[in-house]
């Protein structure tokens, strides 16, 4: 876990014992088991674009030679907040 891979370097420089994984989980739950995270992000019309390309590449094919060439899928949307 990525969490027991930073404890080890953490001790060593700041001399500071860290919580094991288990120490650490049963802490976070115990302290934030009764609220539901969520993020509110306002966002007004137009103002923003998010964009990303989608995972592995398509193939898109010449129908007149067959040949297959790559093709990545681009990823554009408009957030919007209501509560803007």
């Amino acid at each position: 876990m990525r969490t027991t891979i930073l404890a080890s370097p953490f001790s060593i420089i700041t001399g500071i014992t860290a919580y094991s994984y288990t120490q650490l989980m049963e802490r976070f739950n115990r302290k934030y088991a009764r609220i539901r995270s969520s993020m509110k992000l306002d966002h007004e019309p137009g103002k923003e674009i998010f964009i990303d390309y989608a995972g592995t590449k398509m193939h898109i094919v010449d129908r007149e030679t067959g040949e297959e060439k790559p093709a990545e899928v681009f990823l554009a949307t408009e957030p919007y907040s209501i509560q803007a």
